[in-house]
């Protein structure tokens, strides 16, 4: 499958499978192809396959004959997919006349409204294999377009190492715009509709929240390992997710010993205020944490509270999160994630 080209980048990320043959390729077949070839591309791709190039190193003459073999094998005409045909042509035509010229001379249908329809069912062991050579800012937009669970299960078959980076680039994909999404989703469904696959409609979830969805959805080992490799990556970023991954509501998960244990961190007119907005089960594990005398003198503070703001309550909630997730850093005590899971 042709790998879509990578949007931002890092220099210091390896040259996907893909980028590399395409460069080879340019560089082999001449200046006066490698002329007509660039007046079919964007000058975004344009721009992105001569940083390809000047990044290349040690191409050896093997390597260049693979490549042109290759694309001869590709492009001899000797074979046409039963499906998808439609949606591979449309994207050529795009490519080789713009996209409005296209749209003019060959309608998209209804089937073609969503260009991630073809990757929502397909297997998870097959989606990673082709997205397995692509850049990682590739494979967050594709995983963006799953629900969070399906998400999961692709990220668990790609390499582990790449997993804190694609996780990172999932959170951070506010910046890439519809039109790459969209050529990212339509080179993949075309590949995949070849292949005779179909699709449930798409959900709706933003992508804080299926970054988020995703994370849970990871077996604990898993989770823990990407998390600690994520700190590396962007201490910041890895924070902010920590915490949203574990609300003010889910210490109800915790254990009465490691209540106990957040409980000494805590100042108890901090506790009092987040109270307030307690749930009855975080409420009543807080309280069944205590002696009895400190419940009964917790609770007539917040009956003395009388109203008090919901910013301040939500400010005091996360003091106790963070206090919790400090606890958890140092190894002191373990914070439930997810559903029946922990991290």
């Amino acid at each position: 499958m042709a790998n879509v080209k990578p949007i931002l980048r890092t220099e210091s990320q390896e040259l996907s499978a893909g980028a590399r043959k395409a460069a080879v390729f340019v560089l082999a077949v001449g200046d006066e192809i490698a002329r007509e070839l660039f007046t079919r591309l964007s000058e975004d791709e344009i721009r992105y396959l001569g940083d390809v190039a000047r990044r290349l190193e040690d191409v050896s003459r093997a390597e260049v004959i693979s490549v042109l073999e290759e694309f001869r094998q590709r492009f001899a005409g000797g074979h046409i997919p039963q499906k998808g045909v439609g949606s591979m042509f449309q994207l050529m035509m795009e490519r080789a006349l713009g996209e409005d010229r296209a749209n003019a001379l060959f309608p998209q249908t209804e089937t073609l409204d969503d260009p991630f329809d073809a990757v929502k069912t397909v297997d998870a062991g097959t989606l990673a294999r082709l997205l397995e050579a692509e850049h990682a800012q590739t494979i967050a937009i594709v995983l963006d377009a799953l629900p969070s669970e399906r998400a999961a299960k692709v990220l668990q078959k790609l390499d582990e190492a790449r997993a804190p980076e694609i996780v990172w680039r999932m959170a951070h994909l506010g910046n890439v715009s519809d039109e790459v999404r969209r050529d990212v989703g339509k080179t993949f469904g075309a590949e995949l509709l070849a292949m005779n696959l179909k699709a449930p409609d798409s959900d709706e979830e933003n992508t804080e929240e299926r970054t988020i969805g995703l994370v849970k959805a990871l077996p604990t080992e898993f989770a823990n390992s990407m998390l600690t490799l994520l700190e590396e990556r962007d201490a910041e970023f890895a924070k902010d997710l920590k915490s949203k991954l574990f609300t003010f509501d889910d210490l109800v998960g915790l254990d009465s010993r490691s209540m106990q244990r957040l409980l000494r961190e805590l100042d108890t007119k901090s506790l009092a205020v987040a109270m307030k907005g307690a749930s009855a089960g975080v409420s009543d594990l807080i309280f069944g944490s205590m002696s009895s005398r400190a419940a009964e003198m917790l609770k007539d503070d917040i009956d003395a509270m009388g109203p008090t703001r919901l910013a301040d309550v939500e400010a005091a909630q996360k003091t106790i999160v963070e206090a919790a997730i400090r606890l958890e850093t140092d190894g002191i005590i373990t914070i439930p994630r997810g559903e029946g899971d922990v991290v």
